[in-house]
């Protein structure tokens, strides 16, 4: 892999890899069940635990070598989402989706394309050294010809030709396989699937990006969220220009030993303007990763990155909101009303109350913990997200046939932000009230 072709390799060669590492698989799989033919339910147990073990390692070796979305999305499934066995995403943890960064005649070549002028014609200055990174562009530091200080965003070329096929090629690795765990789960995973390669289109069209950019600026009643205001001049498909923040990453935040005080104002910022939006609005800023918020002077907010963007079913939220009264309440008629609605549940559990009621006992406790107290403190729960990664938390996810398109983006925006709540050990009123 060059400088000059940051995308993985030919279509072709992808998907001759993927398809060989299937079939290795599959070939695998047939030698491990006609193993267990003769031998007991306990020595089983050992032989499917190992032999998950080997078919994770050969998917996501491939994984690792193709990187591009299959990658990335196979990491959002298992270690955001909890939708993979745990074989899975200990693999995962392991691999690492990087692009090699653009070299500098390249990213000159994106900026003319787009603009039909050079960098240095469009800026007063313009640093070609990226300072930010991710799966779909990179991030520049520039000053306008009025003296702005802007950050530009440039998209890999091509990255958004290989979307389509990357995602097939997860649906391959992952769907295709005789394997019973992944087999049974093949409606929910296929929901999220299609779900991810939209989410992932969308994100690599920055004219829509900078639309989302401007609608959460000009709609946020928040004095103390700062979002970029979009340098419209500088704006196309595939580069977007805004006005450069200046702030710091939450770990860097941390580092200077910040008060109780300051960890909870912050917090509860980022809850009230995730609130704001998804209950007013029904939208969804969909990607809290920590690396998407800094923690600015005079206790502002700055929130970056809107590629990520979420709109909801308008009758979602109340939906939402009235599943977590449910779970306080116990009210199990509601919870299995909107279950059927969503599609949640296999043909064998739409109507048994009790069965999905004993799965629920433990994740029913669990989500509502933090909405039963004024101000949750995370301090005082230092294991409360790790709970997520217990076998009793999973038993509610295992009874899932299906789910609805609003719920897979949602999960990921809230869990997000209780992981960040967490590390902060904030105190944060959790309403959507």
């Amino acid at each position: 892999m060059t400088d000059k072709n940051p995308l993985p390799n030919s279509k072709f060669s992808r998907f001759s890899k993927a398809s060989k590492t299937a079939l290795n698989v599959a070939g695998k799989h047939a030698v491990y069940k006609a193993s267990t033919l003769f031998t007991s339910k306990e020595k089983n147990k050992i032989k499917q635990e190992a032999h998950y073990q080997k078919i994770a390692k050969e998917i996501f070796k491939t994984l690792s070598v193709l990187k591009g979305t299959a990658l990335k999305a196979a990491q959002v499934m298992s270690l955001e989402l909890e939708l993979l066995p745990e074989a899975f995403k200990v693999e995962l943890k392991k691999a690492c989706y990087q692009v090699p960064p653009l070299n500098r005649s390249l990213v000159r070549k994106v900026i003319q394309n787009q603009f039909n002028d050079t960098p240095e014609s469009l800026f007063h200055s313009f640093d070609s050294t990226a300072f930010a990174a991710a799966s779909i562009g990179q991030v520049h530091r520039a000053v306008t010809k009025d003296n702005r200080s802007v950050a530009v965003k440039i998209q890999y070329p091509g990255i958004d030709q290989t979307i389509h096929h990357d995602m097939g090629l997860l649906k391959l690795l992952l769907l295709k396989l005789p394997i019973p765990e992944l087999k049974r789960k093949a409606p929910l995973l296929t929901t999220f699937l299609i779900e991810l390669e939209k989410l992932f289109l969308d994100e690599t069209d920055y004219e829509k990006e900078k639309n989302n950019m401007d609608f959460f600026y000009n709609n946020t009643p928040f004095s103390r969220i700062v979002i970029p205001k979009t340098i419209v001049s500088h704006c196309s498909k595939k580069v977007l220009t805004m006005t450069f923040l200046e702030g710091l990453h939450l770990d860097e935040w941390l580092a200077q030993d910040p008060s109780q005080e300051e960890k909870n104002h912050y917090a509860q910022h980022l809850w009230d303007f995730f609130v704001y939006f998804f209950k007013t609005k029904h939208t969804l800023h969909a990607d809290p990763n920590p690396g998407n918020y800094l923690f600015m002077k005079e206790g502002k907010l700055g929130v970056l990155d809107f590629g990520c963007i979420k709109k909801c079913d308008p009758e979602f939220p109340d939906q939402l909101i009235t599943i977590i009264q449910s779970y306080i309440q116990k009210n199990m008629k509601n919870v299995m009303e909107i279950y059927n609605e969503w599609g949640l549940l296999p043909l064998h559990l739409k109507g048994n109350s009790q069965k999905v009621d004993d799965h629920l006992t433990f994740f029913r406790e669990w989500i509502t913990l933090p909405h039963k107290t004024d101000r949750f403190d995370f301090g005082k729960h230092p294991d409360y997200m790790a709970q997520r990664f217990t076998p009793d938390f999973r038993d509610a996810l295992n009874i899932l046939h299906n789910t609805t398109h609003n719920f897979v983006m949602f999960d990921r925006a809230y869990m997000g932000l209780l992981n960040i709540f967490q590390r902060l050990n904030a105190q944060v009123r959790i309403s959507f009230s």
